[in-house]
């Protein structure tokens, strides 16, 4: 028996999130079971909890407690700065081998997020969806990335003075 769960965390219907969980039996027939959430907007601890979840946060060395107040806090909140309970910086640049892999794609989403750095990480790529931090000032992705191409989108985050993406393939 094999049980598979896809959700697309980020695209919402009119009548909510959609997920779908597959079944496939010892004779080969999978069955599909349909699961819709409410629809309720995403919040900034959403996707710090995506991207926490998604990258490996379970072994970082300084790991998030998404159960703390969204204010800064370096032991609830390593690296993570809140203003008024908004996201506005990720600093994994002075936060060094934290053990951060994956895909930094749910921080994308976090709309007042100003500064975003790495260092001594593995991230995937810079993604696609970087062009909707329209508020960003500092992107710094220094020896950290595995991969990719500086996306398009990037063109879109107009206030962008420092782009550091250093020693990295």
């Amino acid at each position: 028996m094999e049980l598979k769960l896809s959700i697309d965390p980020y695209t919402d219907t009119e009548d909510g999130r959609t997920g779908y969980v597959y079944l496939k039996g010892a004779n080969n027939i999978t069955d599909t079971l349909m699961v819709v959430q409410d629809k309720k907007p995403l919040e900034d601890i959403d996707y710090l909890r995506m991207f926490y979840e998604g990258a490996n946060g379970e072994n970082w060395v300084k790991k998030w407690n998404l159960n703390a107040a969204l204010v800064t806090n370096a032991t609830q909140w390593p690296g993570v700065t809140f203003t008024n309970g908004r996201v506005t910086a990720i600093d994994f640049y002075t936060v060094t081998k934290n053990g951060v892999e994956g895909d930094i794609t749910p921080l994308c989403y976090l709309s007042e997020l100003t500064a975003l750095k790495f260092r001594h990480q593995k991230i995937t790529a810079i993604p696609e969806k970087i062009g909707l931090l329209t508020q960003l000032i500092d992107l710094w992705v220094v020896e950290s990335a595995t991969g990719g191409n500086l996306p398009e989108s990037l063109g879109n985050c107009k206030l962008l003075r420092t782009l550091n993406i250093s020693n990295h393939p």
